[in-house]
């Protein structure tokens, strides 16, 4: 369900409505009940949640047999989507403007501990359940947020590190978070920043909750009193870890 849900939220945060999806499903042996089992679930899910956004498989491919010496690759189900927007500007995914409130949007549904999770002990674990009625009306809901400045979809790594990246061109932010929304992730949860017609929008949502976290502005990143960080520093962090990864390749 995921592999379709998330991009579409991508799009829709942005008032892209999903039109089409694209596949490339890559697995294991499937003599192998296990792996031949992923794939059946994996086809349900995403039959599940295009039928709820309308949006058909219209090419994709699948890879067998991906194995070595007896051992299966990670099942892997990647997408991509397609859509359609009619408006002339898409909010931004950093802060643009100092003095924009900065809002929280949560549809409860599934909770990981995330990459977090995965580097402490080498694996992911979930707890919840996606539902695609839910998140297809939370897409629909989001394609019609048309007042956000900033716009960003939270991912794996969780809210503390979305909001960091939320500043890297140059507007800090001074936010109340629980530190407990820091890490993992929370499928779905998107931050948005604007004014006073964004607030009204985003009151009128009827199947998430809304959270304001704060104000935008300044040259660092504060977090509830406790947390205080310069922009030039999470830039330096940012940078030089994508840096240090591509040498690490190389």
């Amino acid at each position: 369900i995921d592999s379709v849900a998330e991009p579409s939220l991508q799009l829709a945060v942005r008032g892209f409505e999903p039109l089409a999806v694209t596949d490339c499903l890559n697995y294991g042996n499937p003599e192998n009940k296990r792996i031949m089992g992923e794939f059946v679930a994996s086809l349900k899910g995403m039959n599940e949640m295009c039928r709820e956004l309308s949006a058909p498989i219209i090419s994709g491919n699948v890879s067998f047999y991906n194995e070595t010496e007896g051992r299966n690759i990670t099942s892997t189900p990647a997408t991509g989507l397609v859509g359609l927007s009619t408006r002339e500007t898409v909010p931004e995914e950093t802060f643009t403007t100092a003095g924009e409130k900065v809002f929280l949007v949560t549809l409860d549904g599934c909770a990981t501990g995330g990459i977090l999770q995965e580097r402490a002990n080498g694996q992911t674990q979930a707890k919840g359940q996606l539902d695609p009625k839910k998140i297809a009306q939370f897409a629909r809901e989001l394609m019609g947020v048309k007042n956000a400045k900033s716009a960003k979809l939270v991912g794996r790594a969780g809210l503390g590190q979305t909001l960091a990246r939320m500043c890297l061109t140059g507007v800090g932010a001074s936010l109340n978070v629980q530190a407990s929304w820091l890490g993992g992730e929370r499928l779905y949860e998107v931050v948005f920043a604007g004014g006073s017609e964004l607030e009204n929008e985003l009151k009128k949502l009827s199947s998430v909750r809304v959270t304001e976290l704060g104000l935008t502005g300044g040259d660092t990143l504060k977090l509830n009193d406790s947390l205080q960080v310069k922009l030039e520093e999470l830039k330096t962090a940012y940078f030089n870890g994508w840096r240090r990864h591509f040498e690490n390749l190389a």
